[in-house]
């Protein structure tokens, strides 16, 4: 059923960051900063905090829209802007502050670093940040924290706003404010870094973050299983989440490796010792219904799941949290319209993308399963062609309300 390079897995191996080959493919600087496929009426690179401060005033002044881009990672070709003239902001020349304290397990970052760059600082001190977004080389901090950008390691370390423990931002009217401190506990007034991340600069321009790290363990040991079946992939996956204890992470996912239509993926790391029991638990625990898969490019497999949790580079994208009971009604549905799908079991969330070709299929079975019977209430589309939006889900009036008010208090002149 697989190729002879299949082989079995290493057992253990030192953790070492991986040149992960990336399936996005990055755009010309004539097109990468398209909206949409808009082309803005103006282009903005601000190197400082200062120069962007001026040109939210500027905006202002003129009643200009503003788009905010880091590295472009979550902007696809289905997007719209929301107005016909607008303009965009690129912070990726935001890059004049990295700062890392061991002793608080902090690190000060300027918005427009790449993450993956400041993992590589924070390896020589022998830390890690514990998220693991999605085309890392490209991401800047700024936007995964705006984006809400995290990975498989979404049980281990939490969302995003869990890592950030204060930002500095620039509001729709051009004032500068911080929320949150830097200091290792912070329990006074709103916490504003939650509202912040996962924004997508809607509310405020992110200029800088300070997030927790944490020391980078000395082993690291990847699994990869294939299932043939769809239903014991499922029962055996949740098994695993609840059995075995101490993983990275759980992923269960389709389309993602081309020798294996149902791979399972799971990681582990920490000391030598813990490393190896983990490892054989999880062997044990699939043992007669997977069969384990040595796949060379790891590296790649695991960016193409942490991709496929946002839908980068699809048509059509979708993402919700469901019981594991309702899953396993939902993913054979699932299987059989997308084109790449991924079950985070221990957090529930599942992630699903198609293509262009297949977009017709996708969007009716989810809008047959979401508004048919009314169960999948934590839907969220991720990407979503403008000829398709209508009838694609109503928020809740308290939840309109809601932002209204937190948008007029953060940009009353709606420019960002």
């Amino acid at each position: 059923m697989y190729p002879d390079r299949v082989r079995p897995v290493t057992a253990l191996q030192p953790w070492e960051a991986a040149a992960v080959s990336l399936s996005l493919t990055k755009s010309e600087p004539s097109t990468r900063n398209t909206y949409g496929g808009y082309l803005p009426s103006q282009l903005f690179a601000p190197a400082s905090e200062e120069a962007c401060v001026d040109i939210v005033r500027q905006a202002c002044a003129e009643a200009l829209p503003l788009v905010c881009l880091g590295g472009g990672t979550t902007i696809d070709d289905t997007l719209r802007p929301l107005a016909s003239r607008f303009a965009t902001v690129e912070l990726r020349g935001l890059r004049n502050t990295l700062e890392v304290r061991t002793a608080d397990s902090l690190v000060t970052v300027a918005a427009g670093l790449p993450f993956a760059e400041v993992q590589r600082a924070l390896q020589a001190e022998n830390q890690q940040l514990t998220m693991d977004p999605p085309v890392a080389e490209s991401a800047t901090v700024g936007g995964v924290v705006a984006a809400n950008a995290y990975g498989l390691r979404r049980a281990f370390s939490g969302p995003v706003a869990d890592s950030v423990v204060a930002v500095r931002v620039i509001t729709g009217t051009g004032e500068v404010i911080r929320a949150g401190a830097p200091v290792v506990k912070n329990a006074a007034g709103y916490d504003l870094c939650r509202l912040i991340s996962g924004s997508r600069g809607a509310l405020a321009i992110v200029t800088e973050v300070t997030l927790r790290i944490a020391p980078r363990p000395a082993y690291q040991v990847q699994m990869a299983f294939a299932f043939g079946s769809l239903s014991d992939a499922i029962q055996t996956t949740w098994a695993l989440a609840v059995e075995v204890a101490c993983l990275d992470y759980v992923a269960l996912g389709g389309g993602l490796f081309p020798d294996a239509p149902l791979l399972l993926l799971c990681s582990t790391s920490g000391t030598r010792r813990h490393v190896a029991r983990v490892h054989q638990q999880v062997r044990s625990c699939l043992k007669g219904t997977a069969e384990e898969l040595a796949i060379p490019c790891m590296a790649q497999a695991e960016e193409t799941a942490r991709q496929a949790l946002h839908g980068c580079g699809f048509t059509a994208a979708v993402r919700w949290c469901v019981p594991r009971a309702m899953a396993a009604g939902l993913l054979p549905d699932l299987a059989a319209v997308s084109e790449r799908w991924v079950w985070l079991a221990p957090v529930g969330i599942i992630s699903a993308a198609a293509y262009r070709d297949g977009v017709d299929a996708f969007v009716g079975a989810i809008r047959h399963r979401h508004l048919g019977d009314g169960q999948l209430g934590a839907l969220r589309w991720l990407r979503l062609p403008a000829d398709y939006r209508r009838d694609s889900g109503k928020t809740r009036p308290a939840t309109s309300e809601m932002v209204r008010r937190l948008k007029a208090v953060f940009d009353p002149h709606g420019i960002l």
